[in-house]
């Protein structure tokens, strides 16, 4: 396989090698292919998540809270309900 790159890339990938951040060229590509491979892995679960959400939602399986004050108070409970169980398990109440 042929790749080419732009005088831009080729720059970037000379003055990282020059740098020590890379080792040479081959380097930074597989650098860039595993990073874009992560990026590819992280889609496909946000992906995923943005389809199961939209599924609750459909199905009525969410809270809906209508003005500020009732997402106030909603995170208020989160962090309150959070706290409990953080405070259930510590050393202290054992």
């Amino acid at each position: 396989m042929e790749v080419v790159l732009t005088p831009n890339q080729e720059t970037l990938m000379d003055q990282a090698a020059r740098e020590g951040r890379v080792a040479n060229r081959e380097d930074a590509l597989r650098r860039a292919m595993a990073l874009w491979e992560q990026q590819e892995l992280d889609l496909r679960r946000i992906r995923a998540e943005l389809a199961e959400s939209v599924a609750q939602l459909e199905s009525g399986d969410c809270i809906e809270l209508n003005n500020e004050t009732e997402i106030h108070e909603f995170f208020e409970d989160v962090k309150r309900r959070g706290r409990a169980a953080l405070a259930a398990r510590s050393p202290q109440h054992q």
